[in-house]
């Protein structure tokens, strides 16, 4: 279970890192290194993925799940260093002015963190079925049930329709497309209600990811591991 907990952590810090007009500055800068450092451990302690990659059969979800996981290592290189160029506070005196005032470095770094929602999304979804069945036996729950059914679809679809509305008022698509935005209609909102609008845009790909892998699974004859 401590992998589940770590990976939980490393959410609620992706989530905290992007809420940073409800943080101070200095506690986004640290918050922001401190990301990338609980992402090496994660890679430590799922290193048996990066042995088995030359072995097994490579379908499309396989290809897929390796592809994204290189956009996300590329993304989170760019997010980081951006982020120190752009340092007020702990690179300040070590950065040269020219880059600190770099626009497309200042549109690198709020932009790339809104791919790496979606990526981050598709990930999780791709590892749907273990992380729930996981979290089943830890929680001593039952998924068989026509009760659990019906209430784990209607609270996906609230969860979507959420996050389907998340990504208007957070304009994803403008940040993906590198508009220079200073604020959007969720960033009136509280930080709380914010970082949960931005996790309603997370499940929205978690679904996505798990709907992918499902359908390949259900054509493949198995489910996709890695």
């Amino acid at each position: 279970m401590k992998r589940i907990f770590l990976d939980i952590l490393l959410l609620v810090l992706f989530l905290a890192v992007m809420s940073f007009h409800a943080l101070p500055k200095l506690l986004h800068e640290v918050l922001g290194l401190l990301f990338p450092l609980t992402i090496f451990l994660h890679l430590f302690l799922n290193r048996r993925w990066f042995s088995a990659l030359p072995s097994g059969k490579w379908n499309i979800v396989r290809f897929m799940s390796v592809s994204i996981n290189l956009l996300l290592a590329v993304c989170l290189f760019l997010v980081t260093v951006t982020g120190i160029c752009l340092s007020n506070h702990l690179f300040r005196d070590m950065i040269p002015l020219a880059l600190q005032r770099n626009i497309t470095l200042h549109q690198l770094h709020v932009s790339l963190p809104f791919a790496m929602l979606i990526l981050i999304g598709i990930h999780l979804g791709f590892h749907w079925q273990g992380w729930k069945q996981r979290l089943l036996r830890f929680f001593h729950r039952q998924m068989d049930s026509v009760r659990y059914r019906r209430g784990s679809f209607v609270i996906s679809v609230v969860l979507v329709g959420v996050g389907i509305y998340g990504s208007f008022q957070n304009r994803v698509g403008d940040r993906l497309l590198m508009k220079h935005i200073f604020a959007t209609p969720a960033t009136d909102l509280p930080g709380i209600a914010y970082a949960l609008l931005l996790l309603s845009v997370v499940f929205l790909y978690v679904c996505l990811g798990n709907k992918i892998q499902g359908i390949w699974r259900h054509t493949d004859g198995r489910e996709f591991k890695n």
